[in-house]
């Protein structure tokens, strides 16, 4: 996958955000050298700039908000070097990646995410994978939420299953046609001003 492939799959699918392409195979799961840890944030941070700049040249994807990606594995130095120079770039947010694993110790995982965090703007959103057994929206009661979890939905989509793109269908016409729902509703009642205030005020 290049950046320039990734970007157009991006394009296509226009989304509100995306997380950034990343060199992602030093984690912290065990431990990393430096020299492959250095390599990893030096690609991802490639990756970042490529991306951003193939963004900015791109009229469908003004909208989109990237999401950078901190690497390093469990070399401080390169952990700290990934924070400051994403933390520089034009992005909205940011994936702590390689933290879902299991650490040498819980209390090396606890040091590098303070060290990290320190770093970044607290404005802006950090994110971190994990294993999540909730549904896609707690209180769904789509095939998807009341039968799988956001975990597997994630491998299904890592892996590249034909069936995460049926469950997520299956997701969001539960939530199209319940949002339609509302406005028959809402006619019926003579309530659409009511409605449209109440949308309003969710998506502000």
């Amino acid at each position: 996958m290049t950046a320039s492939k990734f970007m157009a799959i991006q394009q296509a699918l226009q989304p509100d955000w995306f997380q950034c392409l990343a060199d992602g195979e030093a984690s912290c799961e065990e431990a990393t050298s430096m020299k492959r840890a250095r390599k990893s944030v030096d690609r991802s941070l490639l990756f970042l700039d490529t991306c951003l700049r193939l963004q900015e040249e791109s009229e469908v994807l003004q909208k989109s908000t990237i999401i950078g990606v901190i690497e390093g594995g469990d070399v401080m130095e390169e952990r700290l070097r990934s924070a400051r120079e994403t933390a520089k770039r034009p992005v909205g947010g940011f994936l702590l990646d390689g933290f879902q694993g299991t650490p040498t110790t819980r209390e090396t995982r606890l040091h590098l995410l303070s060290a990290v965090t320190a770093e970044l703007p607290e404005d802006k959103p950090r994110l971190v994978y994990q294993e999540d057994f909730n549904p896609l929206v707690r209180g769904c009661s789509c095939y998807c939420c009341t039968n799988h979890t956001r975990a597997y939905v994630h491998h299904l989509l890592v892996t590249n299953e034909l069936l995460a793109g049926v469950l997520l269908m299956m997701h969001n016409f539960e939530h199209y046609f319940g949002f339609f729902h509302s406005i028959r509703e809402a006619l019926k009642s003579d309530r659409l001003a009511q409605l449209k205030e109440l949308i309003c005020r969710q998506a502000s």
